[in-house]
């Protein structure tokens, strides 16, 4: 398998605990593996994780994406999460997408890639083939309320 094809994600909690774990990640690297950090958001997150680990994606928790009680503020710490990532070289992915207004907005602000119910539900594997046969050469279509 060709290096950088196999990605090892790792939680948050795992990266604030454990001192060797930067050096872990370092030498997977090496070996040709990337390494994500799953769930940034859920819980004790800190952005000394960003400062000290040499992750290769970011994954945001869907906490991030629920129905908050200040829309714009939610937006202002995922544009800043997003573009800290970036300058730092690290790819993001939006967990928890449910919504099209949802994709525009991480699309302009940046995000790599999203996971979540706007584009399908999860769906027995002869179904999901179907679609990947329908699909070729097109855009994935965001799913319909």
């Amino acid at each position: 398998m060709p290096d950088g094809l196999l990605e090892l994600e790792c939680t948050e909690s795992l990266a604030l605990f454990d001192e060797r774990f930067r050096e872990m990640v370092l030498e997977l690297q090496k070996r040709g593996f990337r390494c994500s950090l799953d769930d940034f958001g859920a819980g004790f997150s800190s952005l000394n994780v960003l400062k000290e680990l040499p992750i290769d994606v970011l994954k945001l928790d869907m906490l991030f994406l629920r129905k908050s009680r200040d829309l714009k503020r939610e937006r202002i710490v995922l544009s800043n999460i997003i573009a800290m990532a970036q300058e730092l070289g690290i790819n993001t992915v939006a967990e928890g997408v449910e919504h099209a207004e949802q994709v525009d907005f991480l699309r302009a602000k940046g995000c790599n890639m999203v996971q979540g119910y706007a584009f399908a539900r999860p769906m027995p594997e002869a179904e999901f083939n179907s679609l990947l046969d329908k699909l070729r050469g097109g855009a994935m279509p965001l799913a319909q309320a």
